[in-house]
């Protein structure tokens, strides 16, 4: 469960860029991050501290296309620092750009010590593995750095998958440290030198969606590193010419990377090297849409489990730009960053929060309930209402589960307050959940997860087919007819007759015409404005019931 940013939050940045590629290395002020090897902590950060994430790297703080560097101590004997690399979106394996610009800081901020010239030996733990760099030192200073990759192979050629608004793209899949796709941008109708950034970025965008769906990678060393980054687009230039051939990576939520990508250049290089189009020893210059130019050369011929691989060697110059403190001003709610999943269902708006709201107390479901209704309400009406919402959203929190074998909790919200259960939310989270990875190994043709909901535990079917997730179904808690032709008196409409029944929350059933209304030809707000007043007439009553009637949350109508 993410941690709420405290307003005492101070955390100090080095600015640099490697290329025009921005990047924000974390030297103070971040939490503390747990685990014992590297890919421990990423897992930690992102289950508990990405909130911190999004304060470094979102507006008002960063931008769109703004990128990170955490170091954290390093579990590889003689590793001079380990770094966590985080972008618009999420966390990267490897970055080229990070650490040509760390080989430099390293050095001129002491954590590497007593460098030597002409070349300094700077040894980094990503993700991904220990990569070695060598930062240019003469006269004090330091310069240009070269890095030798991790084993990068080629993982799939010549792979078709079928893109919305494109067809059937034929692209090849390569590993440099991450997982790219690459294609040439001729294929999308698109020219990496002439067509607009947006274009660019779009297409690249829907590439990697469909590529996430429809084909499962694997890596010989771990599954953690077993997904896609972003996809690549080219010039298609990779017979050697005199020019340098132009890399455009997309990654994260459209982020467009303004250096060549140095691990996408490493997993070119290796792309280029199985088809033959470079040699071992060969260096060759990749550009990017700045201008910026790295060189890179295949060094050595490796096995990465089943795959025939290279290490590559890579070399650029970082800059830098400025240092920073940042800050949050206890008024200031448009520093916040609350992280959100848009879906609905039917038409209803879901909209599920991720991360980002504060630490909620309580044991039960029913206690975390009343802590939020009774502590955080503000965040609800934060994410809720204009200018974020609108008066019709409807949104789900989810928590830890309190049930053994529940794979989450969900905390429901609209308008007014908390509901006890929604079906239309659990629908979409029966997706939701399989989609981002938080039920593990779904199965085919049905995946069964299990949501706690206030009203009880929910069971849920979700159609799973290729990997794509499809219907879902439900099976409610009990349900049950509360009271059949109970009679409220309703201003504006007199005497009404009404049936309570309960699914996880109660409702109010009445046929339109009794109140002279037609629920197909009426307008909304006649509709809405009758049924707010049965609600609100019925609660007046104060008959309580063992599931309390407070919790009838809305009007329901009938058609003949």
């Amino acid at each position: 469960m993410a941690k709420y940013i405290d307003t005492n939050v101070s955390i100090q940045t080095t600015e640099m860029h490697t290329g025009g590629e921005p990047v924000r290395v974390v030297a103070s002020g971040y939490p503390v991050v747990e685990g014992k090897t590297i890919l421990q902590k990423r897992k930690y950060i992102i289950e508990n501290l990405d909130e911190f994430r999004k304060f470094l790297m979102s507006e008002p703080r960063g931008h769109n296309d703004m990128y990170g560097v955490l170091l954290v101590p390093s579990d590889i004997p003689g590793a001079d620092a380990a770094a966590i690399f985080m972008d618009n979106k999420g966390y990267s394996t490897m970055c080229g750009h990070v650490v040509i610009s760390l080989g430099r800081y390293l050095v001129d901020s002491g954590i590497v010590p007593n460098p030597v010239s002409p070349e300094t030996v700077v040894k980094i733990q990503c993700p991904c593995g220990l990569v070695v760099a060598k930062t240019r030192y003469k006269a004090g200073r330091t310069g240009t750095v070269r890095f030798t990759s991790v084993p990068a192979f080629l993982f799939a050629q010549d792979v078709i998958v079928e893109v919305p608004g494109y067809g059937s793209v034929t692209l090849d899949i390569s590993y440099g440290g991450a997982f790219y796709a690459f294609v040439d941008a001729k294929h999308l109708g698109l020219d990496v030198h002439t067509s607009s950034v947006a274009d660019l970025a779009d297409g690249a965008s829907k590439i990697s969606d469909a590529l996430k769906s429809q084909v499962k990678l694997e890596h010989p060393e771990s599954d953690d590193l077993a997904f896609l980054y972003g996809t690549i687009l080219t010039d298609g230039a990779d017979d050697i010419t005199e020019a340098p051939p132009t890399n455009v990576c997309v990654f994260g939520d459209k982020q467009v990377d303004r250096s060549p990508c140095g691990s996408g250049t490493t997993a070119r290089v290796a792309l280029q090297y199985h088809k033959g189009q470079i040699k071992l020893g060969q260096a060759r210059q990749f550009r990017s849409l700045t201008g910026a130019v790295f060189t890179a050369k295949a060094v050595e011929e490796v096995m990465c489990g089943r795959f025939k691989a290279v290490r590559v060697e890579v070399s650029g110059k970082g800059h830098y730009s400025g240092k920073c403190t940042f800050t949050l001003d206890d008024e200031d709610t448009i520093g916040v960053s609350i992280q959100t999943t848009e879906m609905h269902t039917g038409g209803e708006s879901v909209r599920i929060i991720e991360s980002g709201y504060p630490t909620v107390e309580g044991k039960t479901i029913l206690d975390k309930r009343r802590y939020i209704r009774e502590n955080l309400d503000e965040f609800r009406k934060f994410v809720m209402f204009e200018p974020r919402g609108h008066f019709d959203i409807f949104g789900v929190l989810l928590v830890p589960p309190d049930m053994p074998g529940a794979d989450a909790a969900a905390i429901f919200m609209h308008n007014e307050g908390y509901s006890t259960m929604c079906g239309h939310a659990v629908i979409s989270l029966g997706r939701y959940l399989i989609d981002s990875g938080m039920v593990k190994s779904p199965t085919s043709p049905e995946t069964t997860l299990k949501i706690q909901c206030p009203c009880g535990m929910v069971v849920v079917s979700t159609n799973y087919n290729n990997r794509r997730t499809g219907e879902v179904r439900f099976r409610s808690v009990p349900a049950f007819l509360f009271a059949q032709d109970v009679t409220v008196e309703v201003p504006g409409f007199g005497s009404v007759m009404v049936d309570i029944s309960y699914g996880g929350a109660f409702f109010a059933f009445v046929d339109t015409r009794k109140l002279g209304l037609d629920i197909h030809k009426s307008c909304i707000a006649d509709l809405a404005d009758a049924a707010d007043k049965i609600t609100t007439a019925w609660l007046g009553v104060g008959t309580r019931s063992p599931h309390t009637l407070a919790n009838l949350c809305q009007q329901q109508f009938q058609c003949a």
